[in-house]
């Protein structure tokens, strides 16, 4: 939903439409620079979704350009800081989760990918940590991939390794989850035809 406006504005759009739940991007999904969320934004969201009786929930999508599993100094770097900054302004408006794209390993290996962005978000949760200690915590909830290149996500299975690594790492108080994309797992070759083939994928 268009955040054009504010965050509340996208709690009033998505309510107007019968949304019972929305996701923005808290910045331009395909830049680098951070648009901080003020406090009158955040108080404005806040009494948004407290007089909707339709929406029931808003949820953040991070940047696109954000590769937490990049061996790319330079772009781990910027990846980890742009990924703090969408953490807090997550926590900013009390969003149901912050969803992010795990990024790709660049012809490391899968494993080395899991290692990197678990640490990426241990170190991203640390630099923010007194900014986001007086905010609702945030659940990281790691999207599935369309299996392309190198990306990490494309299986449960590497989403159930990040967030076994990333909980190691980060400790209970981090909720960590998963946001089904069903177009990915289209992509991806899974059959999702009908409800009973989506439900016999999830029981595998």
């Amino acid at each position: 939903m268009s955040s054009a406006g504010g965050p509340a504005r996208a709690v009033e759009r998505g309510d107007q439409m019968g949304a019972q739940v929305v996701q923005i991007f808290t910045q331009s999904p395909r830049a680098w620079r951070p648009q901080p969320i003020t406090q009158d934004q955040a108080d404005s969201c806040h009494e948004a979704l407290g007089a909707t009786r339709v929406v029931e929930a808003i949820y953040c999508h991070a940047t696109y350009l954000i590769n937490l599993a990049s061996p790319d100094r330079e772009l781990l770097a910027k990846s980890t800081s742009c990924f703090a900054s969408n953490l807090v302004a997550a926590a900013m408006i009390s969003s149901s989760g912050l969803i992010f794209h795990p990024g790709s390993h660049r012809s490391t290996s899968i494993s080395a990918g899991i290692e990197s962005i678990a640490r990426s978000i241990a170190r991203a949760i640390d630099e923010v940590s007194e900014s986001l200690a007086a905010l609702d915590s945030v659940p990281v909830l790691f999207e599935n991939t369309a299996g392309a290149g190198d990306t990490i996500g494309r299986t449960l299975e590497d989403l159930a390794g990040l967030i076994d690594r990333t909980r190691e790492l980060c400790g209970a108080s981090t909720e960590l989850g998963v946001c089904i994309d069903t177009q990915h797992l289209w992509a991806s070759g899974v059959n999702i035809a009908d409800r009973a083939s989506l439900g016999e994928y999830f029981v595998e």
